[in-house]
């Protein structure tokens, strides 16, 4: 990229941090200044069986720690996590790696563009679940998945990083889709419930170091992938 294409990116990315801290410097003003006008209710337990029972949702009335489904997306959700924070960052190692004469900071650029080709299914999977079943659109995104990791391991230079770009695509939607599949049918358990599966995202602390050190050993990231393509097979179980 040329000098004018390098101070484009830096004017957005200046932008970009500058309205994040305006919009939480308005946020943390007006909930000091108004804090009656911005009431936070405390949704209880009762709360959340009353809403199932008006809407006759298919909840179910076993206990708490038999809810099993709850846990099991909850494991996945640990697996995933790992897996994606894994792939992700790593994903500059692998590029220097891999493609000839690519230095760290150009591949930085190639992580924001594949941080963007993840925002872009996860914009791409949401428009389909309106047409399609969600579980049907989480098994697919799954399969493609497992599809172009795996060649990740093997291929080198532009193909080996596209795969990796079409990997976070497809494992955009993971995330949201498990814990939406996980919480059905909770009911009264739904508020505790949803803690335990966004505590999945302790994965992220787990493989990474994992890939890292299978990377060192072999010195090559790319063999590494193997470790973040072993966690994703339970996933497949969320589905059904």
């Amino acid at each position: 990229m040329g000098l004018p294409c390098d101070c484009l990116l830096r004017f957005l990315i200046g932008c970009g941090v500058l309205l994040v801290w305006q919009l939480e410097h308005l946020h943390h003003e007006s909930l000091l200044t108004f804090p009656s006008s911005s009431p936070i209710p405390e949704v209880t337990d009762a709360d959340m069986a009353f809403q199932a029972e008006e809407t006759h949702a298919n909840t179910a009335i076993q206990p708490f720690w038999k809810q099993y489904r709850l846990f099991h997306a909850a494991f996945c959700q640990f697996c995933y996590t790992g897996a994606q924070v894994a792939i992700a960052g790593y994903f500059i190692n692998y590029v220097t790696e891999t493609r000839a004469n690519t230095l760290s900071n150009t591949a930085s650029k190639f992580l924001a563009g594949a941080q963007g080709a993840f925002t872009a299914g996860r914009f791409t999977g949401s428009a389909l679940m309106k047409f399609v079943r969600p579980r049907y659109v989480y098994l697919c995104y799954m399969t493609c998945i497992i599809v172009f990791i795996a060649p990740a391991i093997t291929q080198r230079g532009n193909i080996g990083m596209s795969m990796l770009y079409l990997t976070l695509f497809f494992e955009s939607i993971i995330f949201p889709t498990t814990v939406a599949l996980g919480m059905r049918g909770l009911g009264k358990y739904s508020k505790r419930g949803s803690g335990f599966i966004i505590a999945g995202v302790s994965g992220g602390a787990v493989v990474p170091p994992l890939l890292g050190a299978v990377a060192d050993l072999h010195n090559s990231t790319a063999l590494a992938m193997v470790v973040p393509v072993s966690p994703h097979p339970p996933l497949f179980t969320i589905p059904i």
